[in-house]
């Protein structure tokens, strides 16, 4: 059996650079990616994460400055591995 990993990106976090780099670059904003993991090729994918959510949850939840680009949504990503997203009930 051969397993694939596959990273996803879902959006942006706007963070604080000091985060990444252990405190030498107080205060710079970087955009860094926000990553899901789709582990393909065994008897079942595994989708690891679901990545970020819609900006505007971000924003007020997690990271200001947060962005999620139309077509990175998980939902909207599933489909060009094959999958179609679960839907709820």
């Amino acid at each position: 059996m051969s397993l694939t990993i596959h990273a996803i990106n879902t959006g942006w976090i706007g963070s604080f650079q000091n985060r990444l780099t252990n405190c030498r670059m107080d205060g710079v904003k970087v955009m860094t990616p926000s990553l899901c993991w789709l582990v393909t090729g065994g008897e079942k994918n595994v989708l690891v994460d679901t990545g970020m959510c819609d900006t505007e949850r971000a924003n007020k939840w997690h990271h200001a400055g947060s962005k999620q680009e139309p077509g990175e949504a998980i939902h909207e990503q599933l489909p060009k591995f094959g999958l179609k997203p679960p839907t709820s009930t």
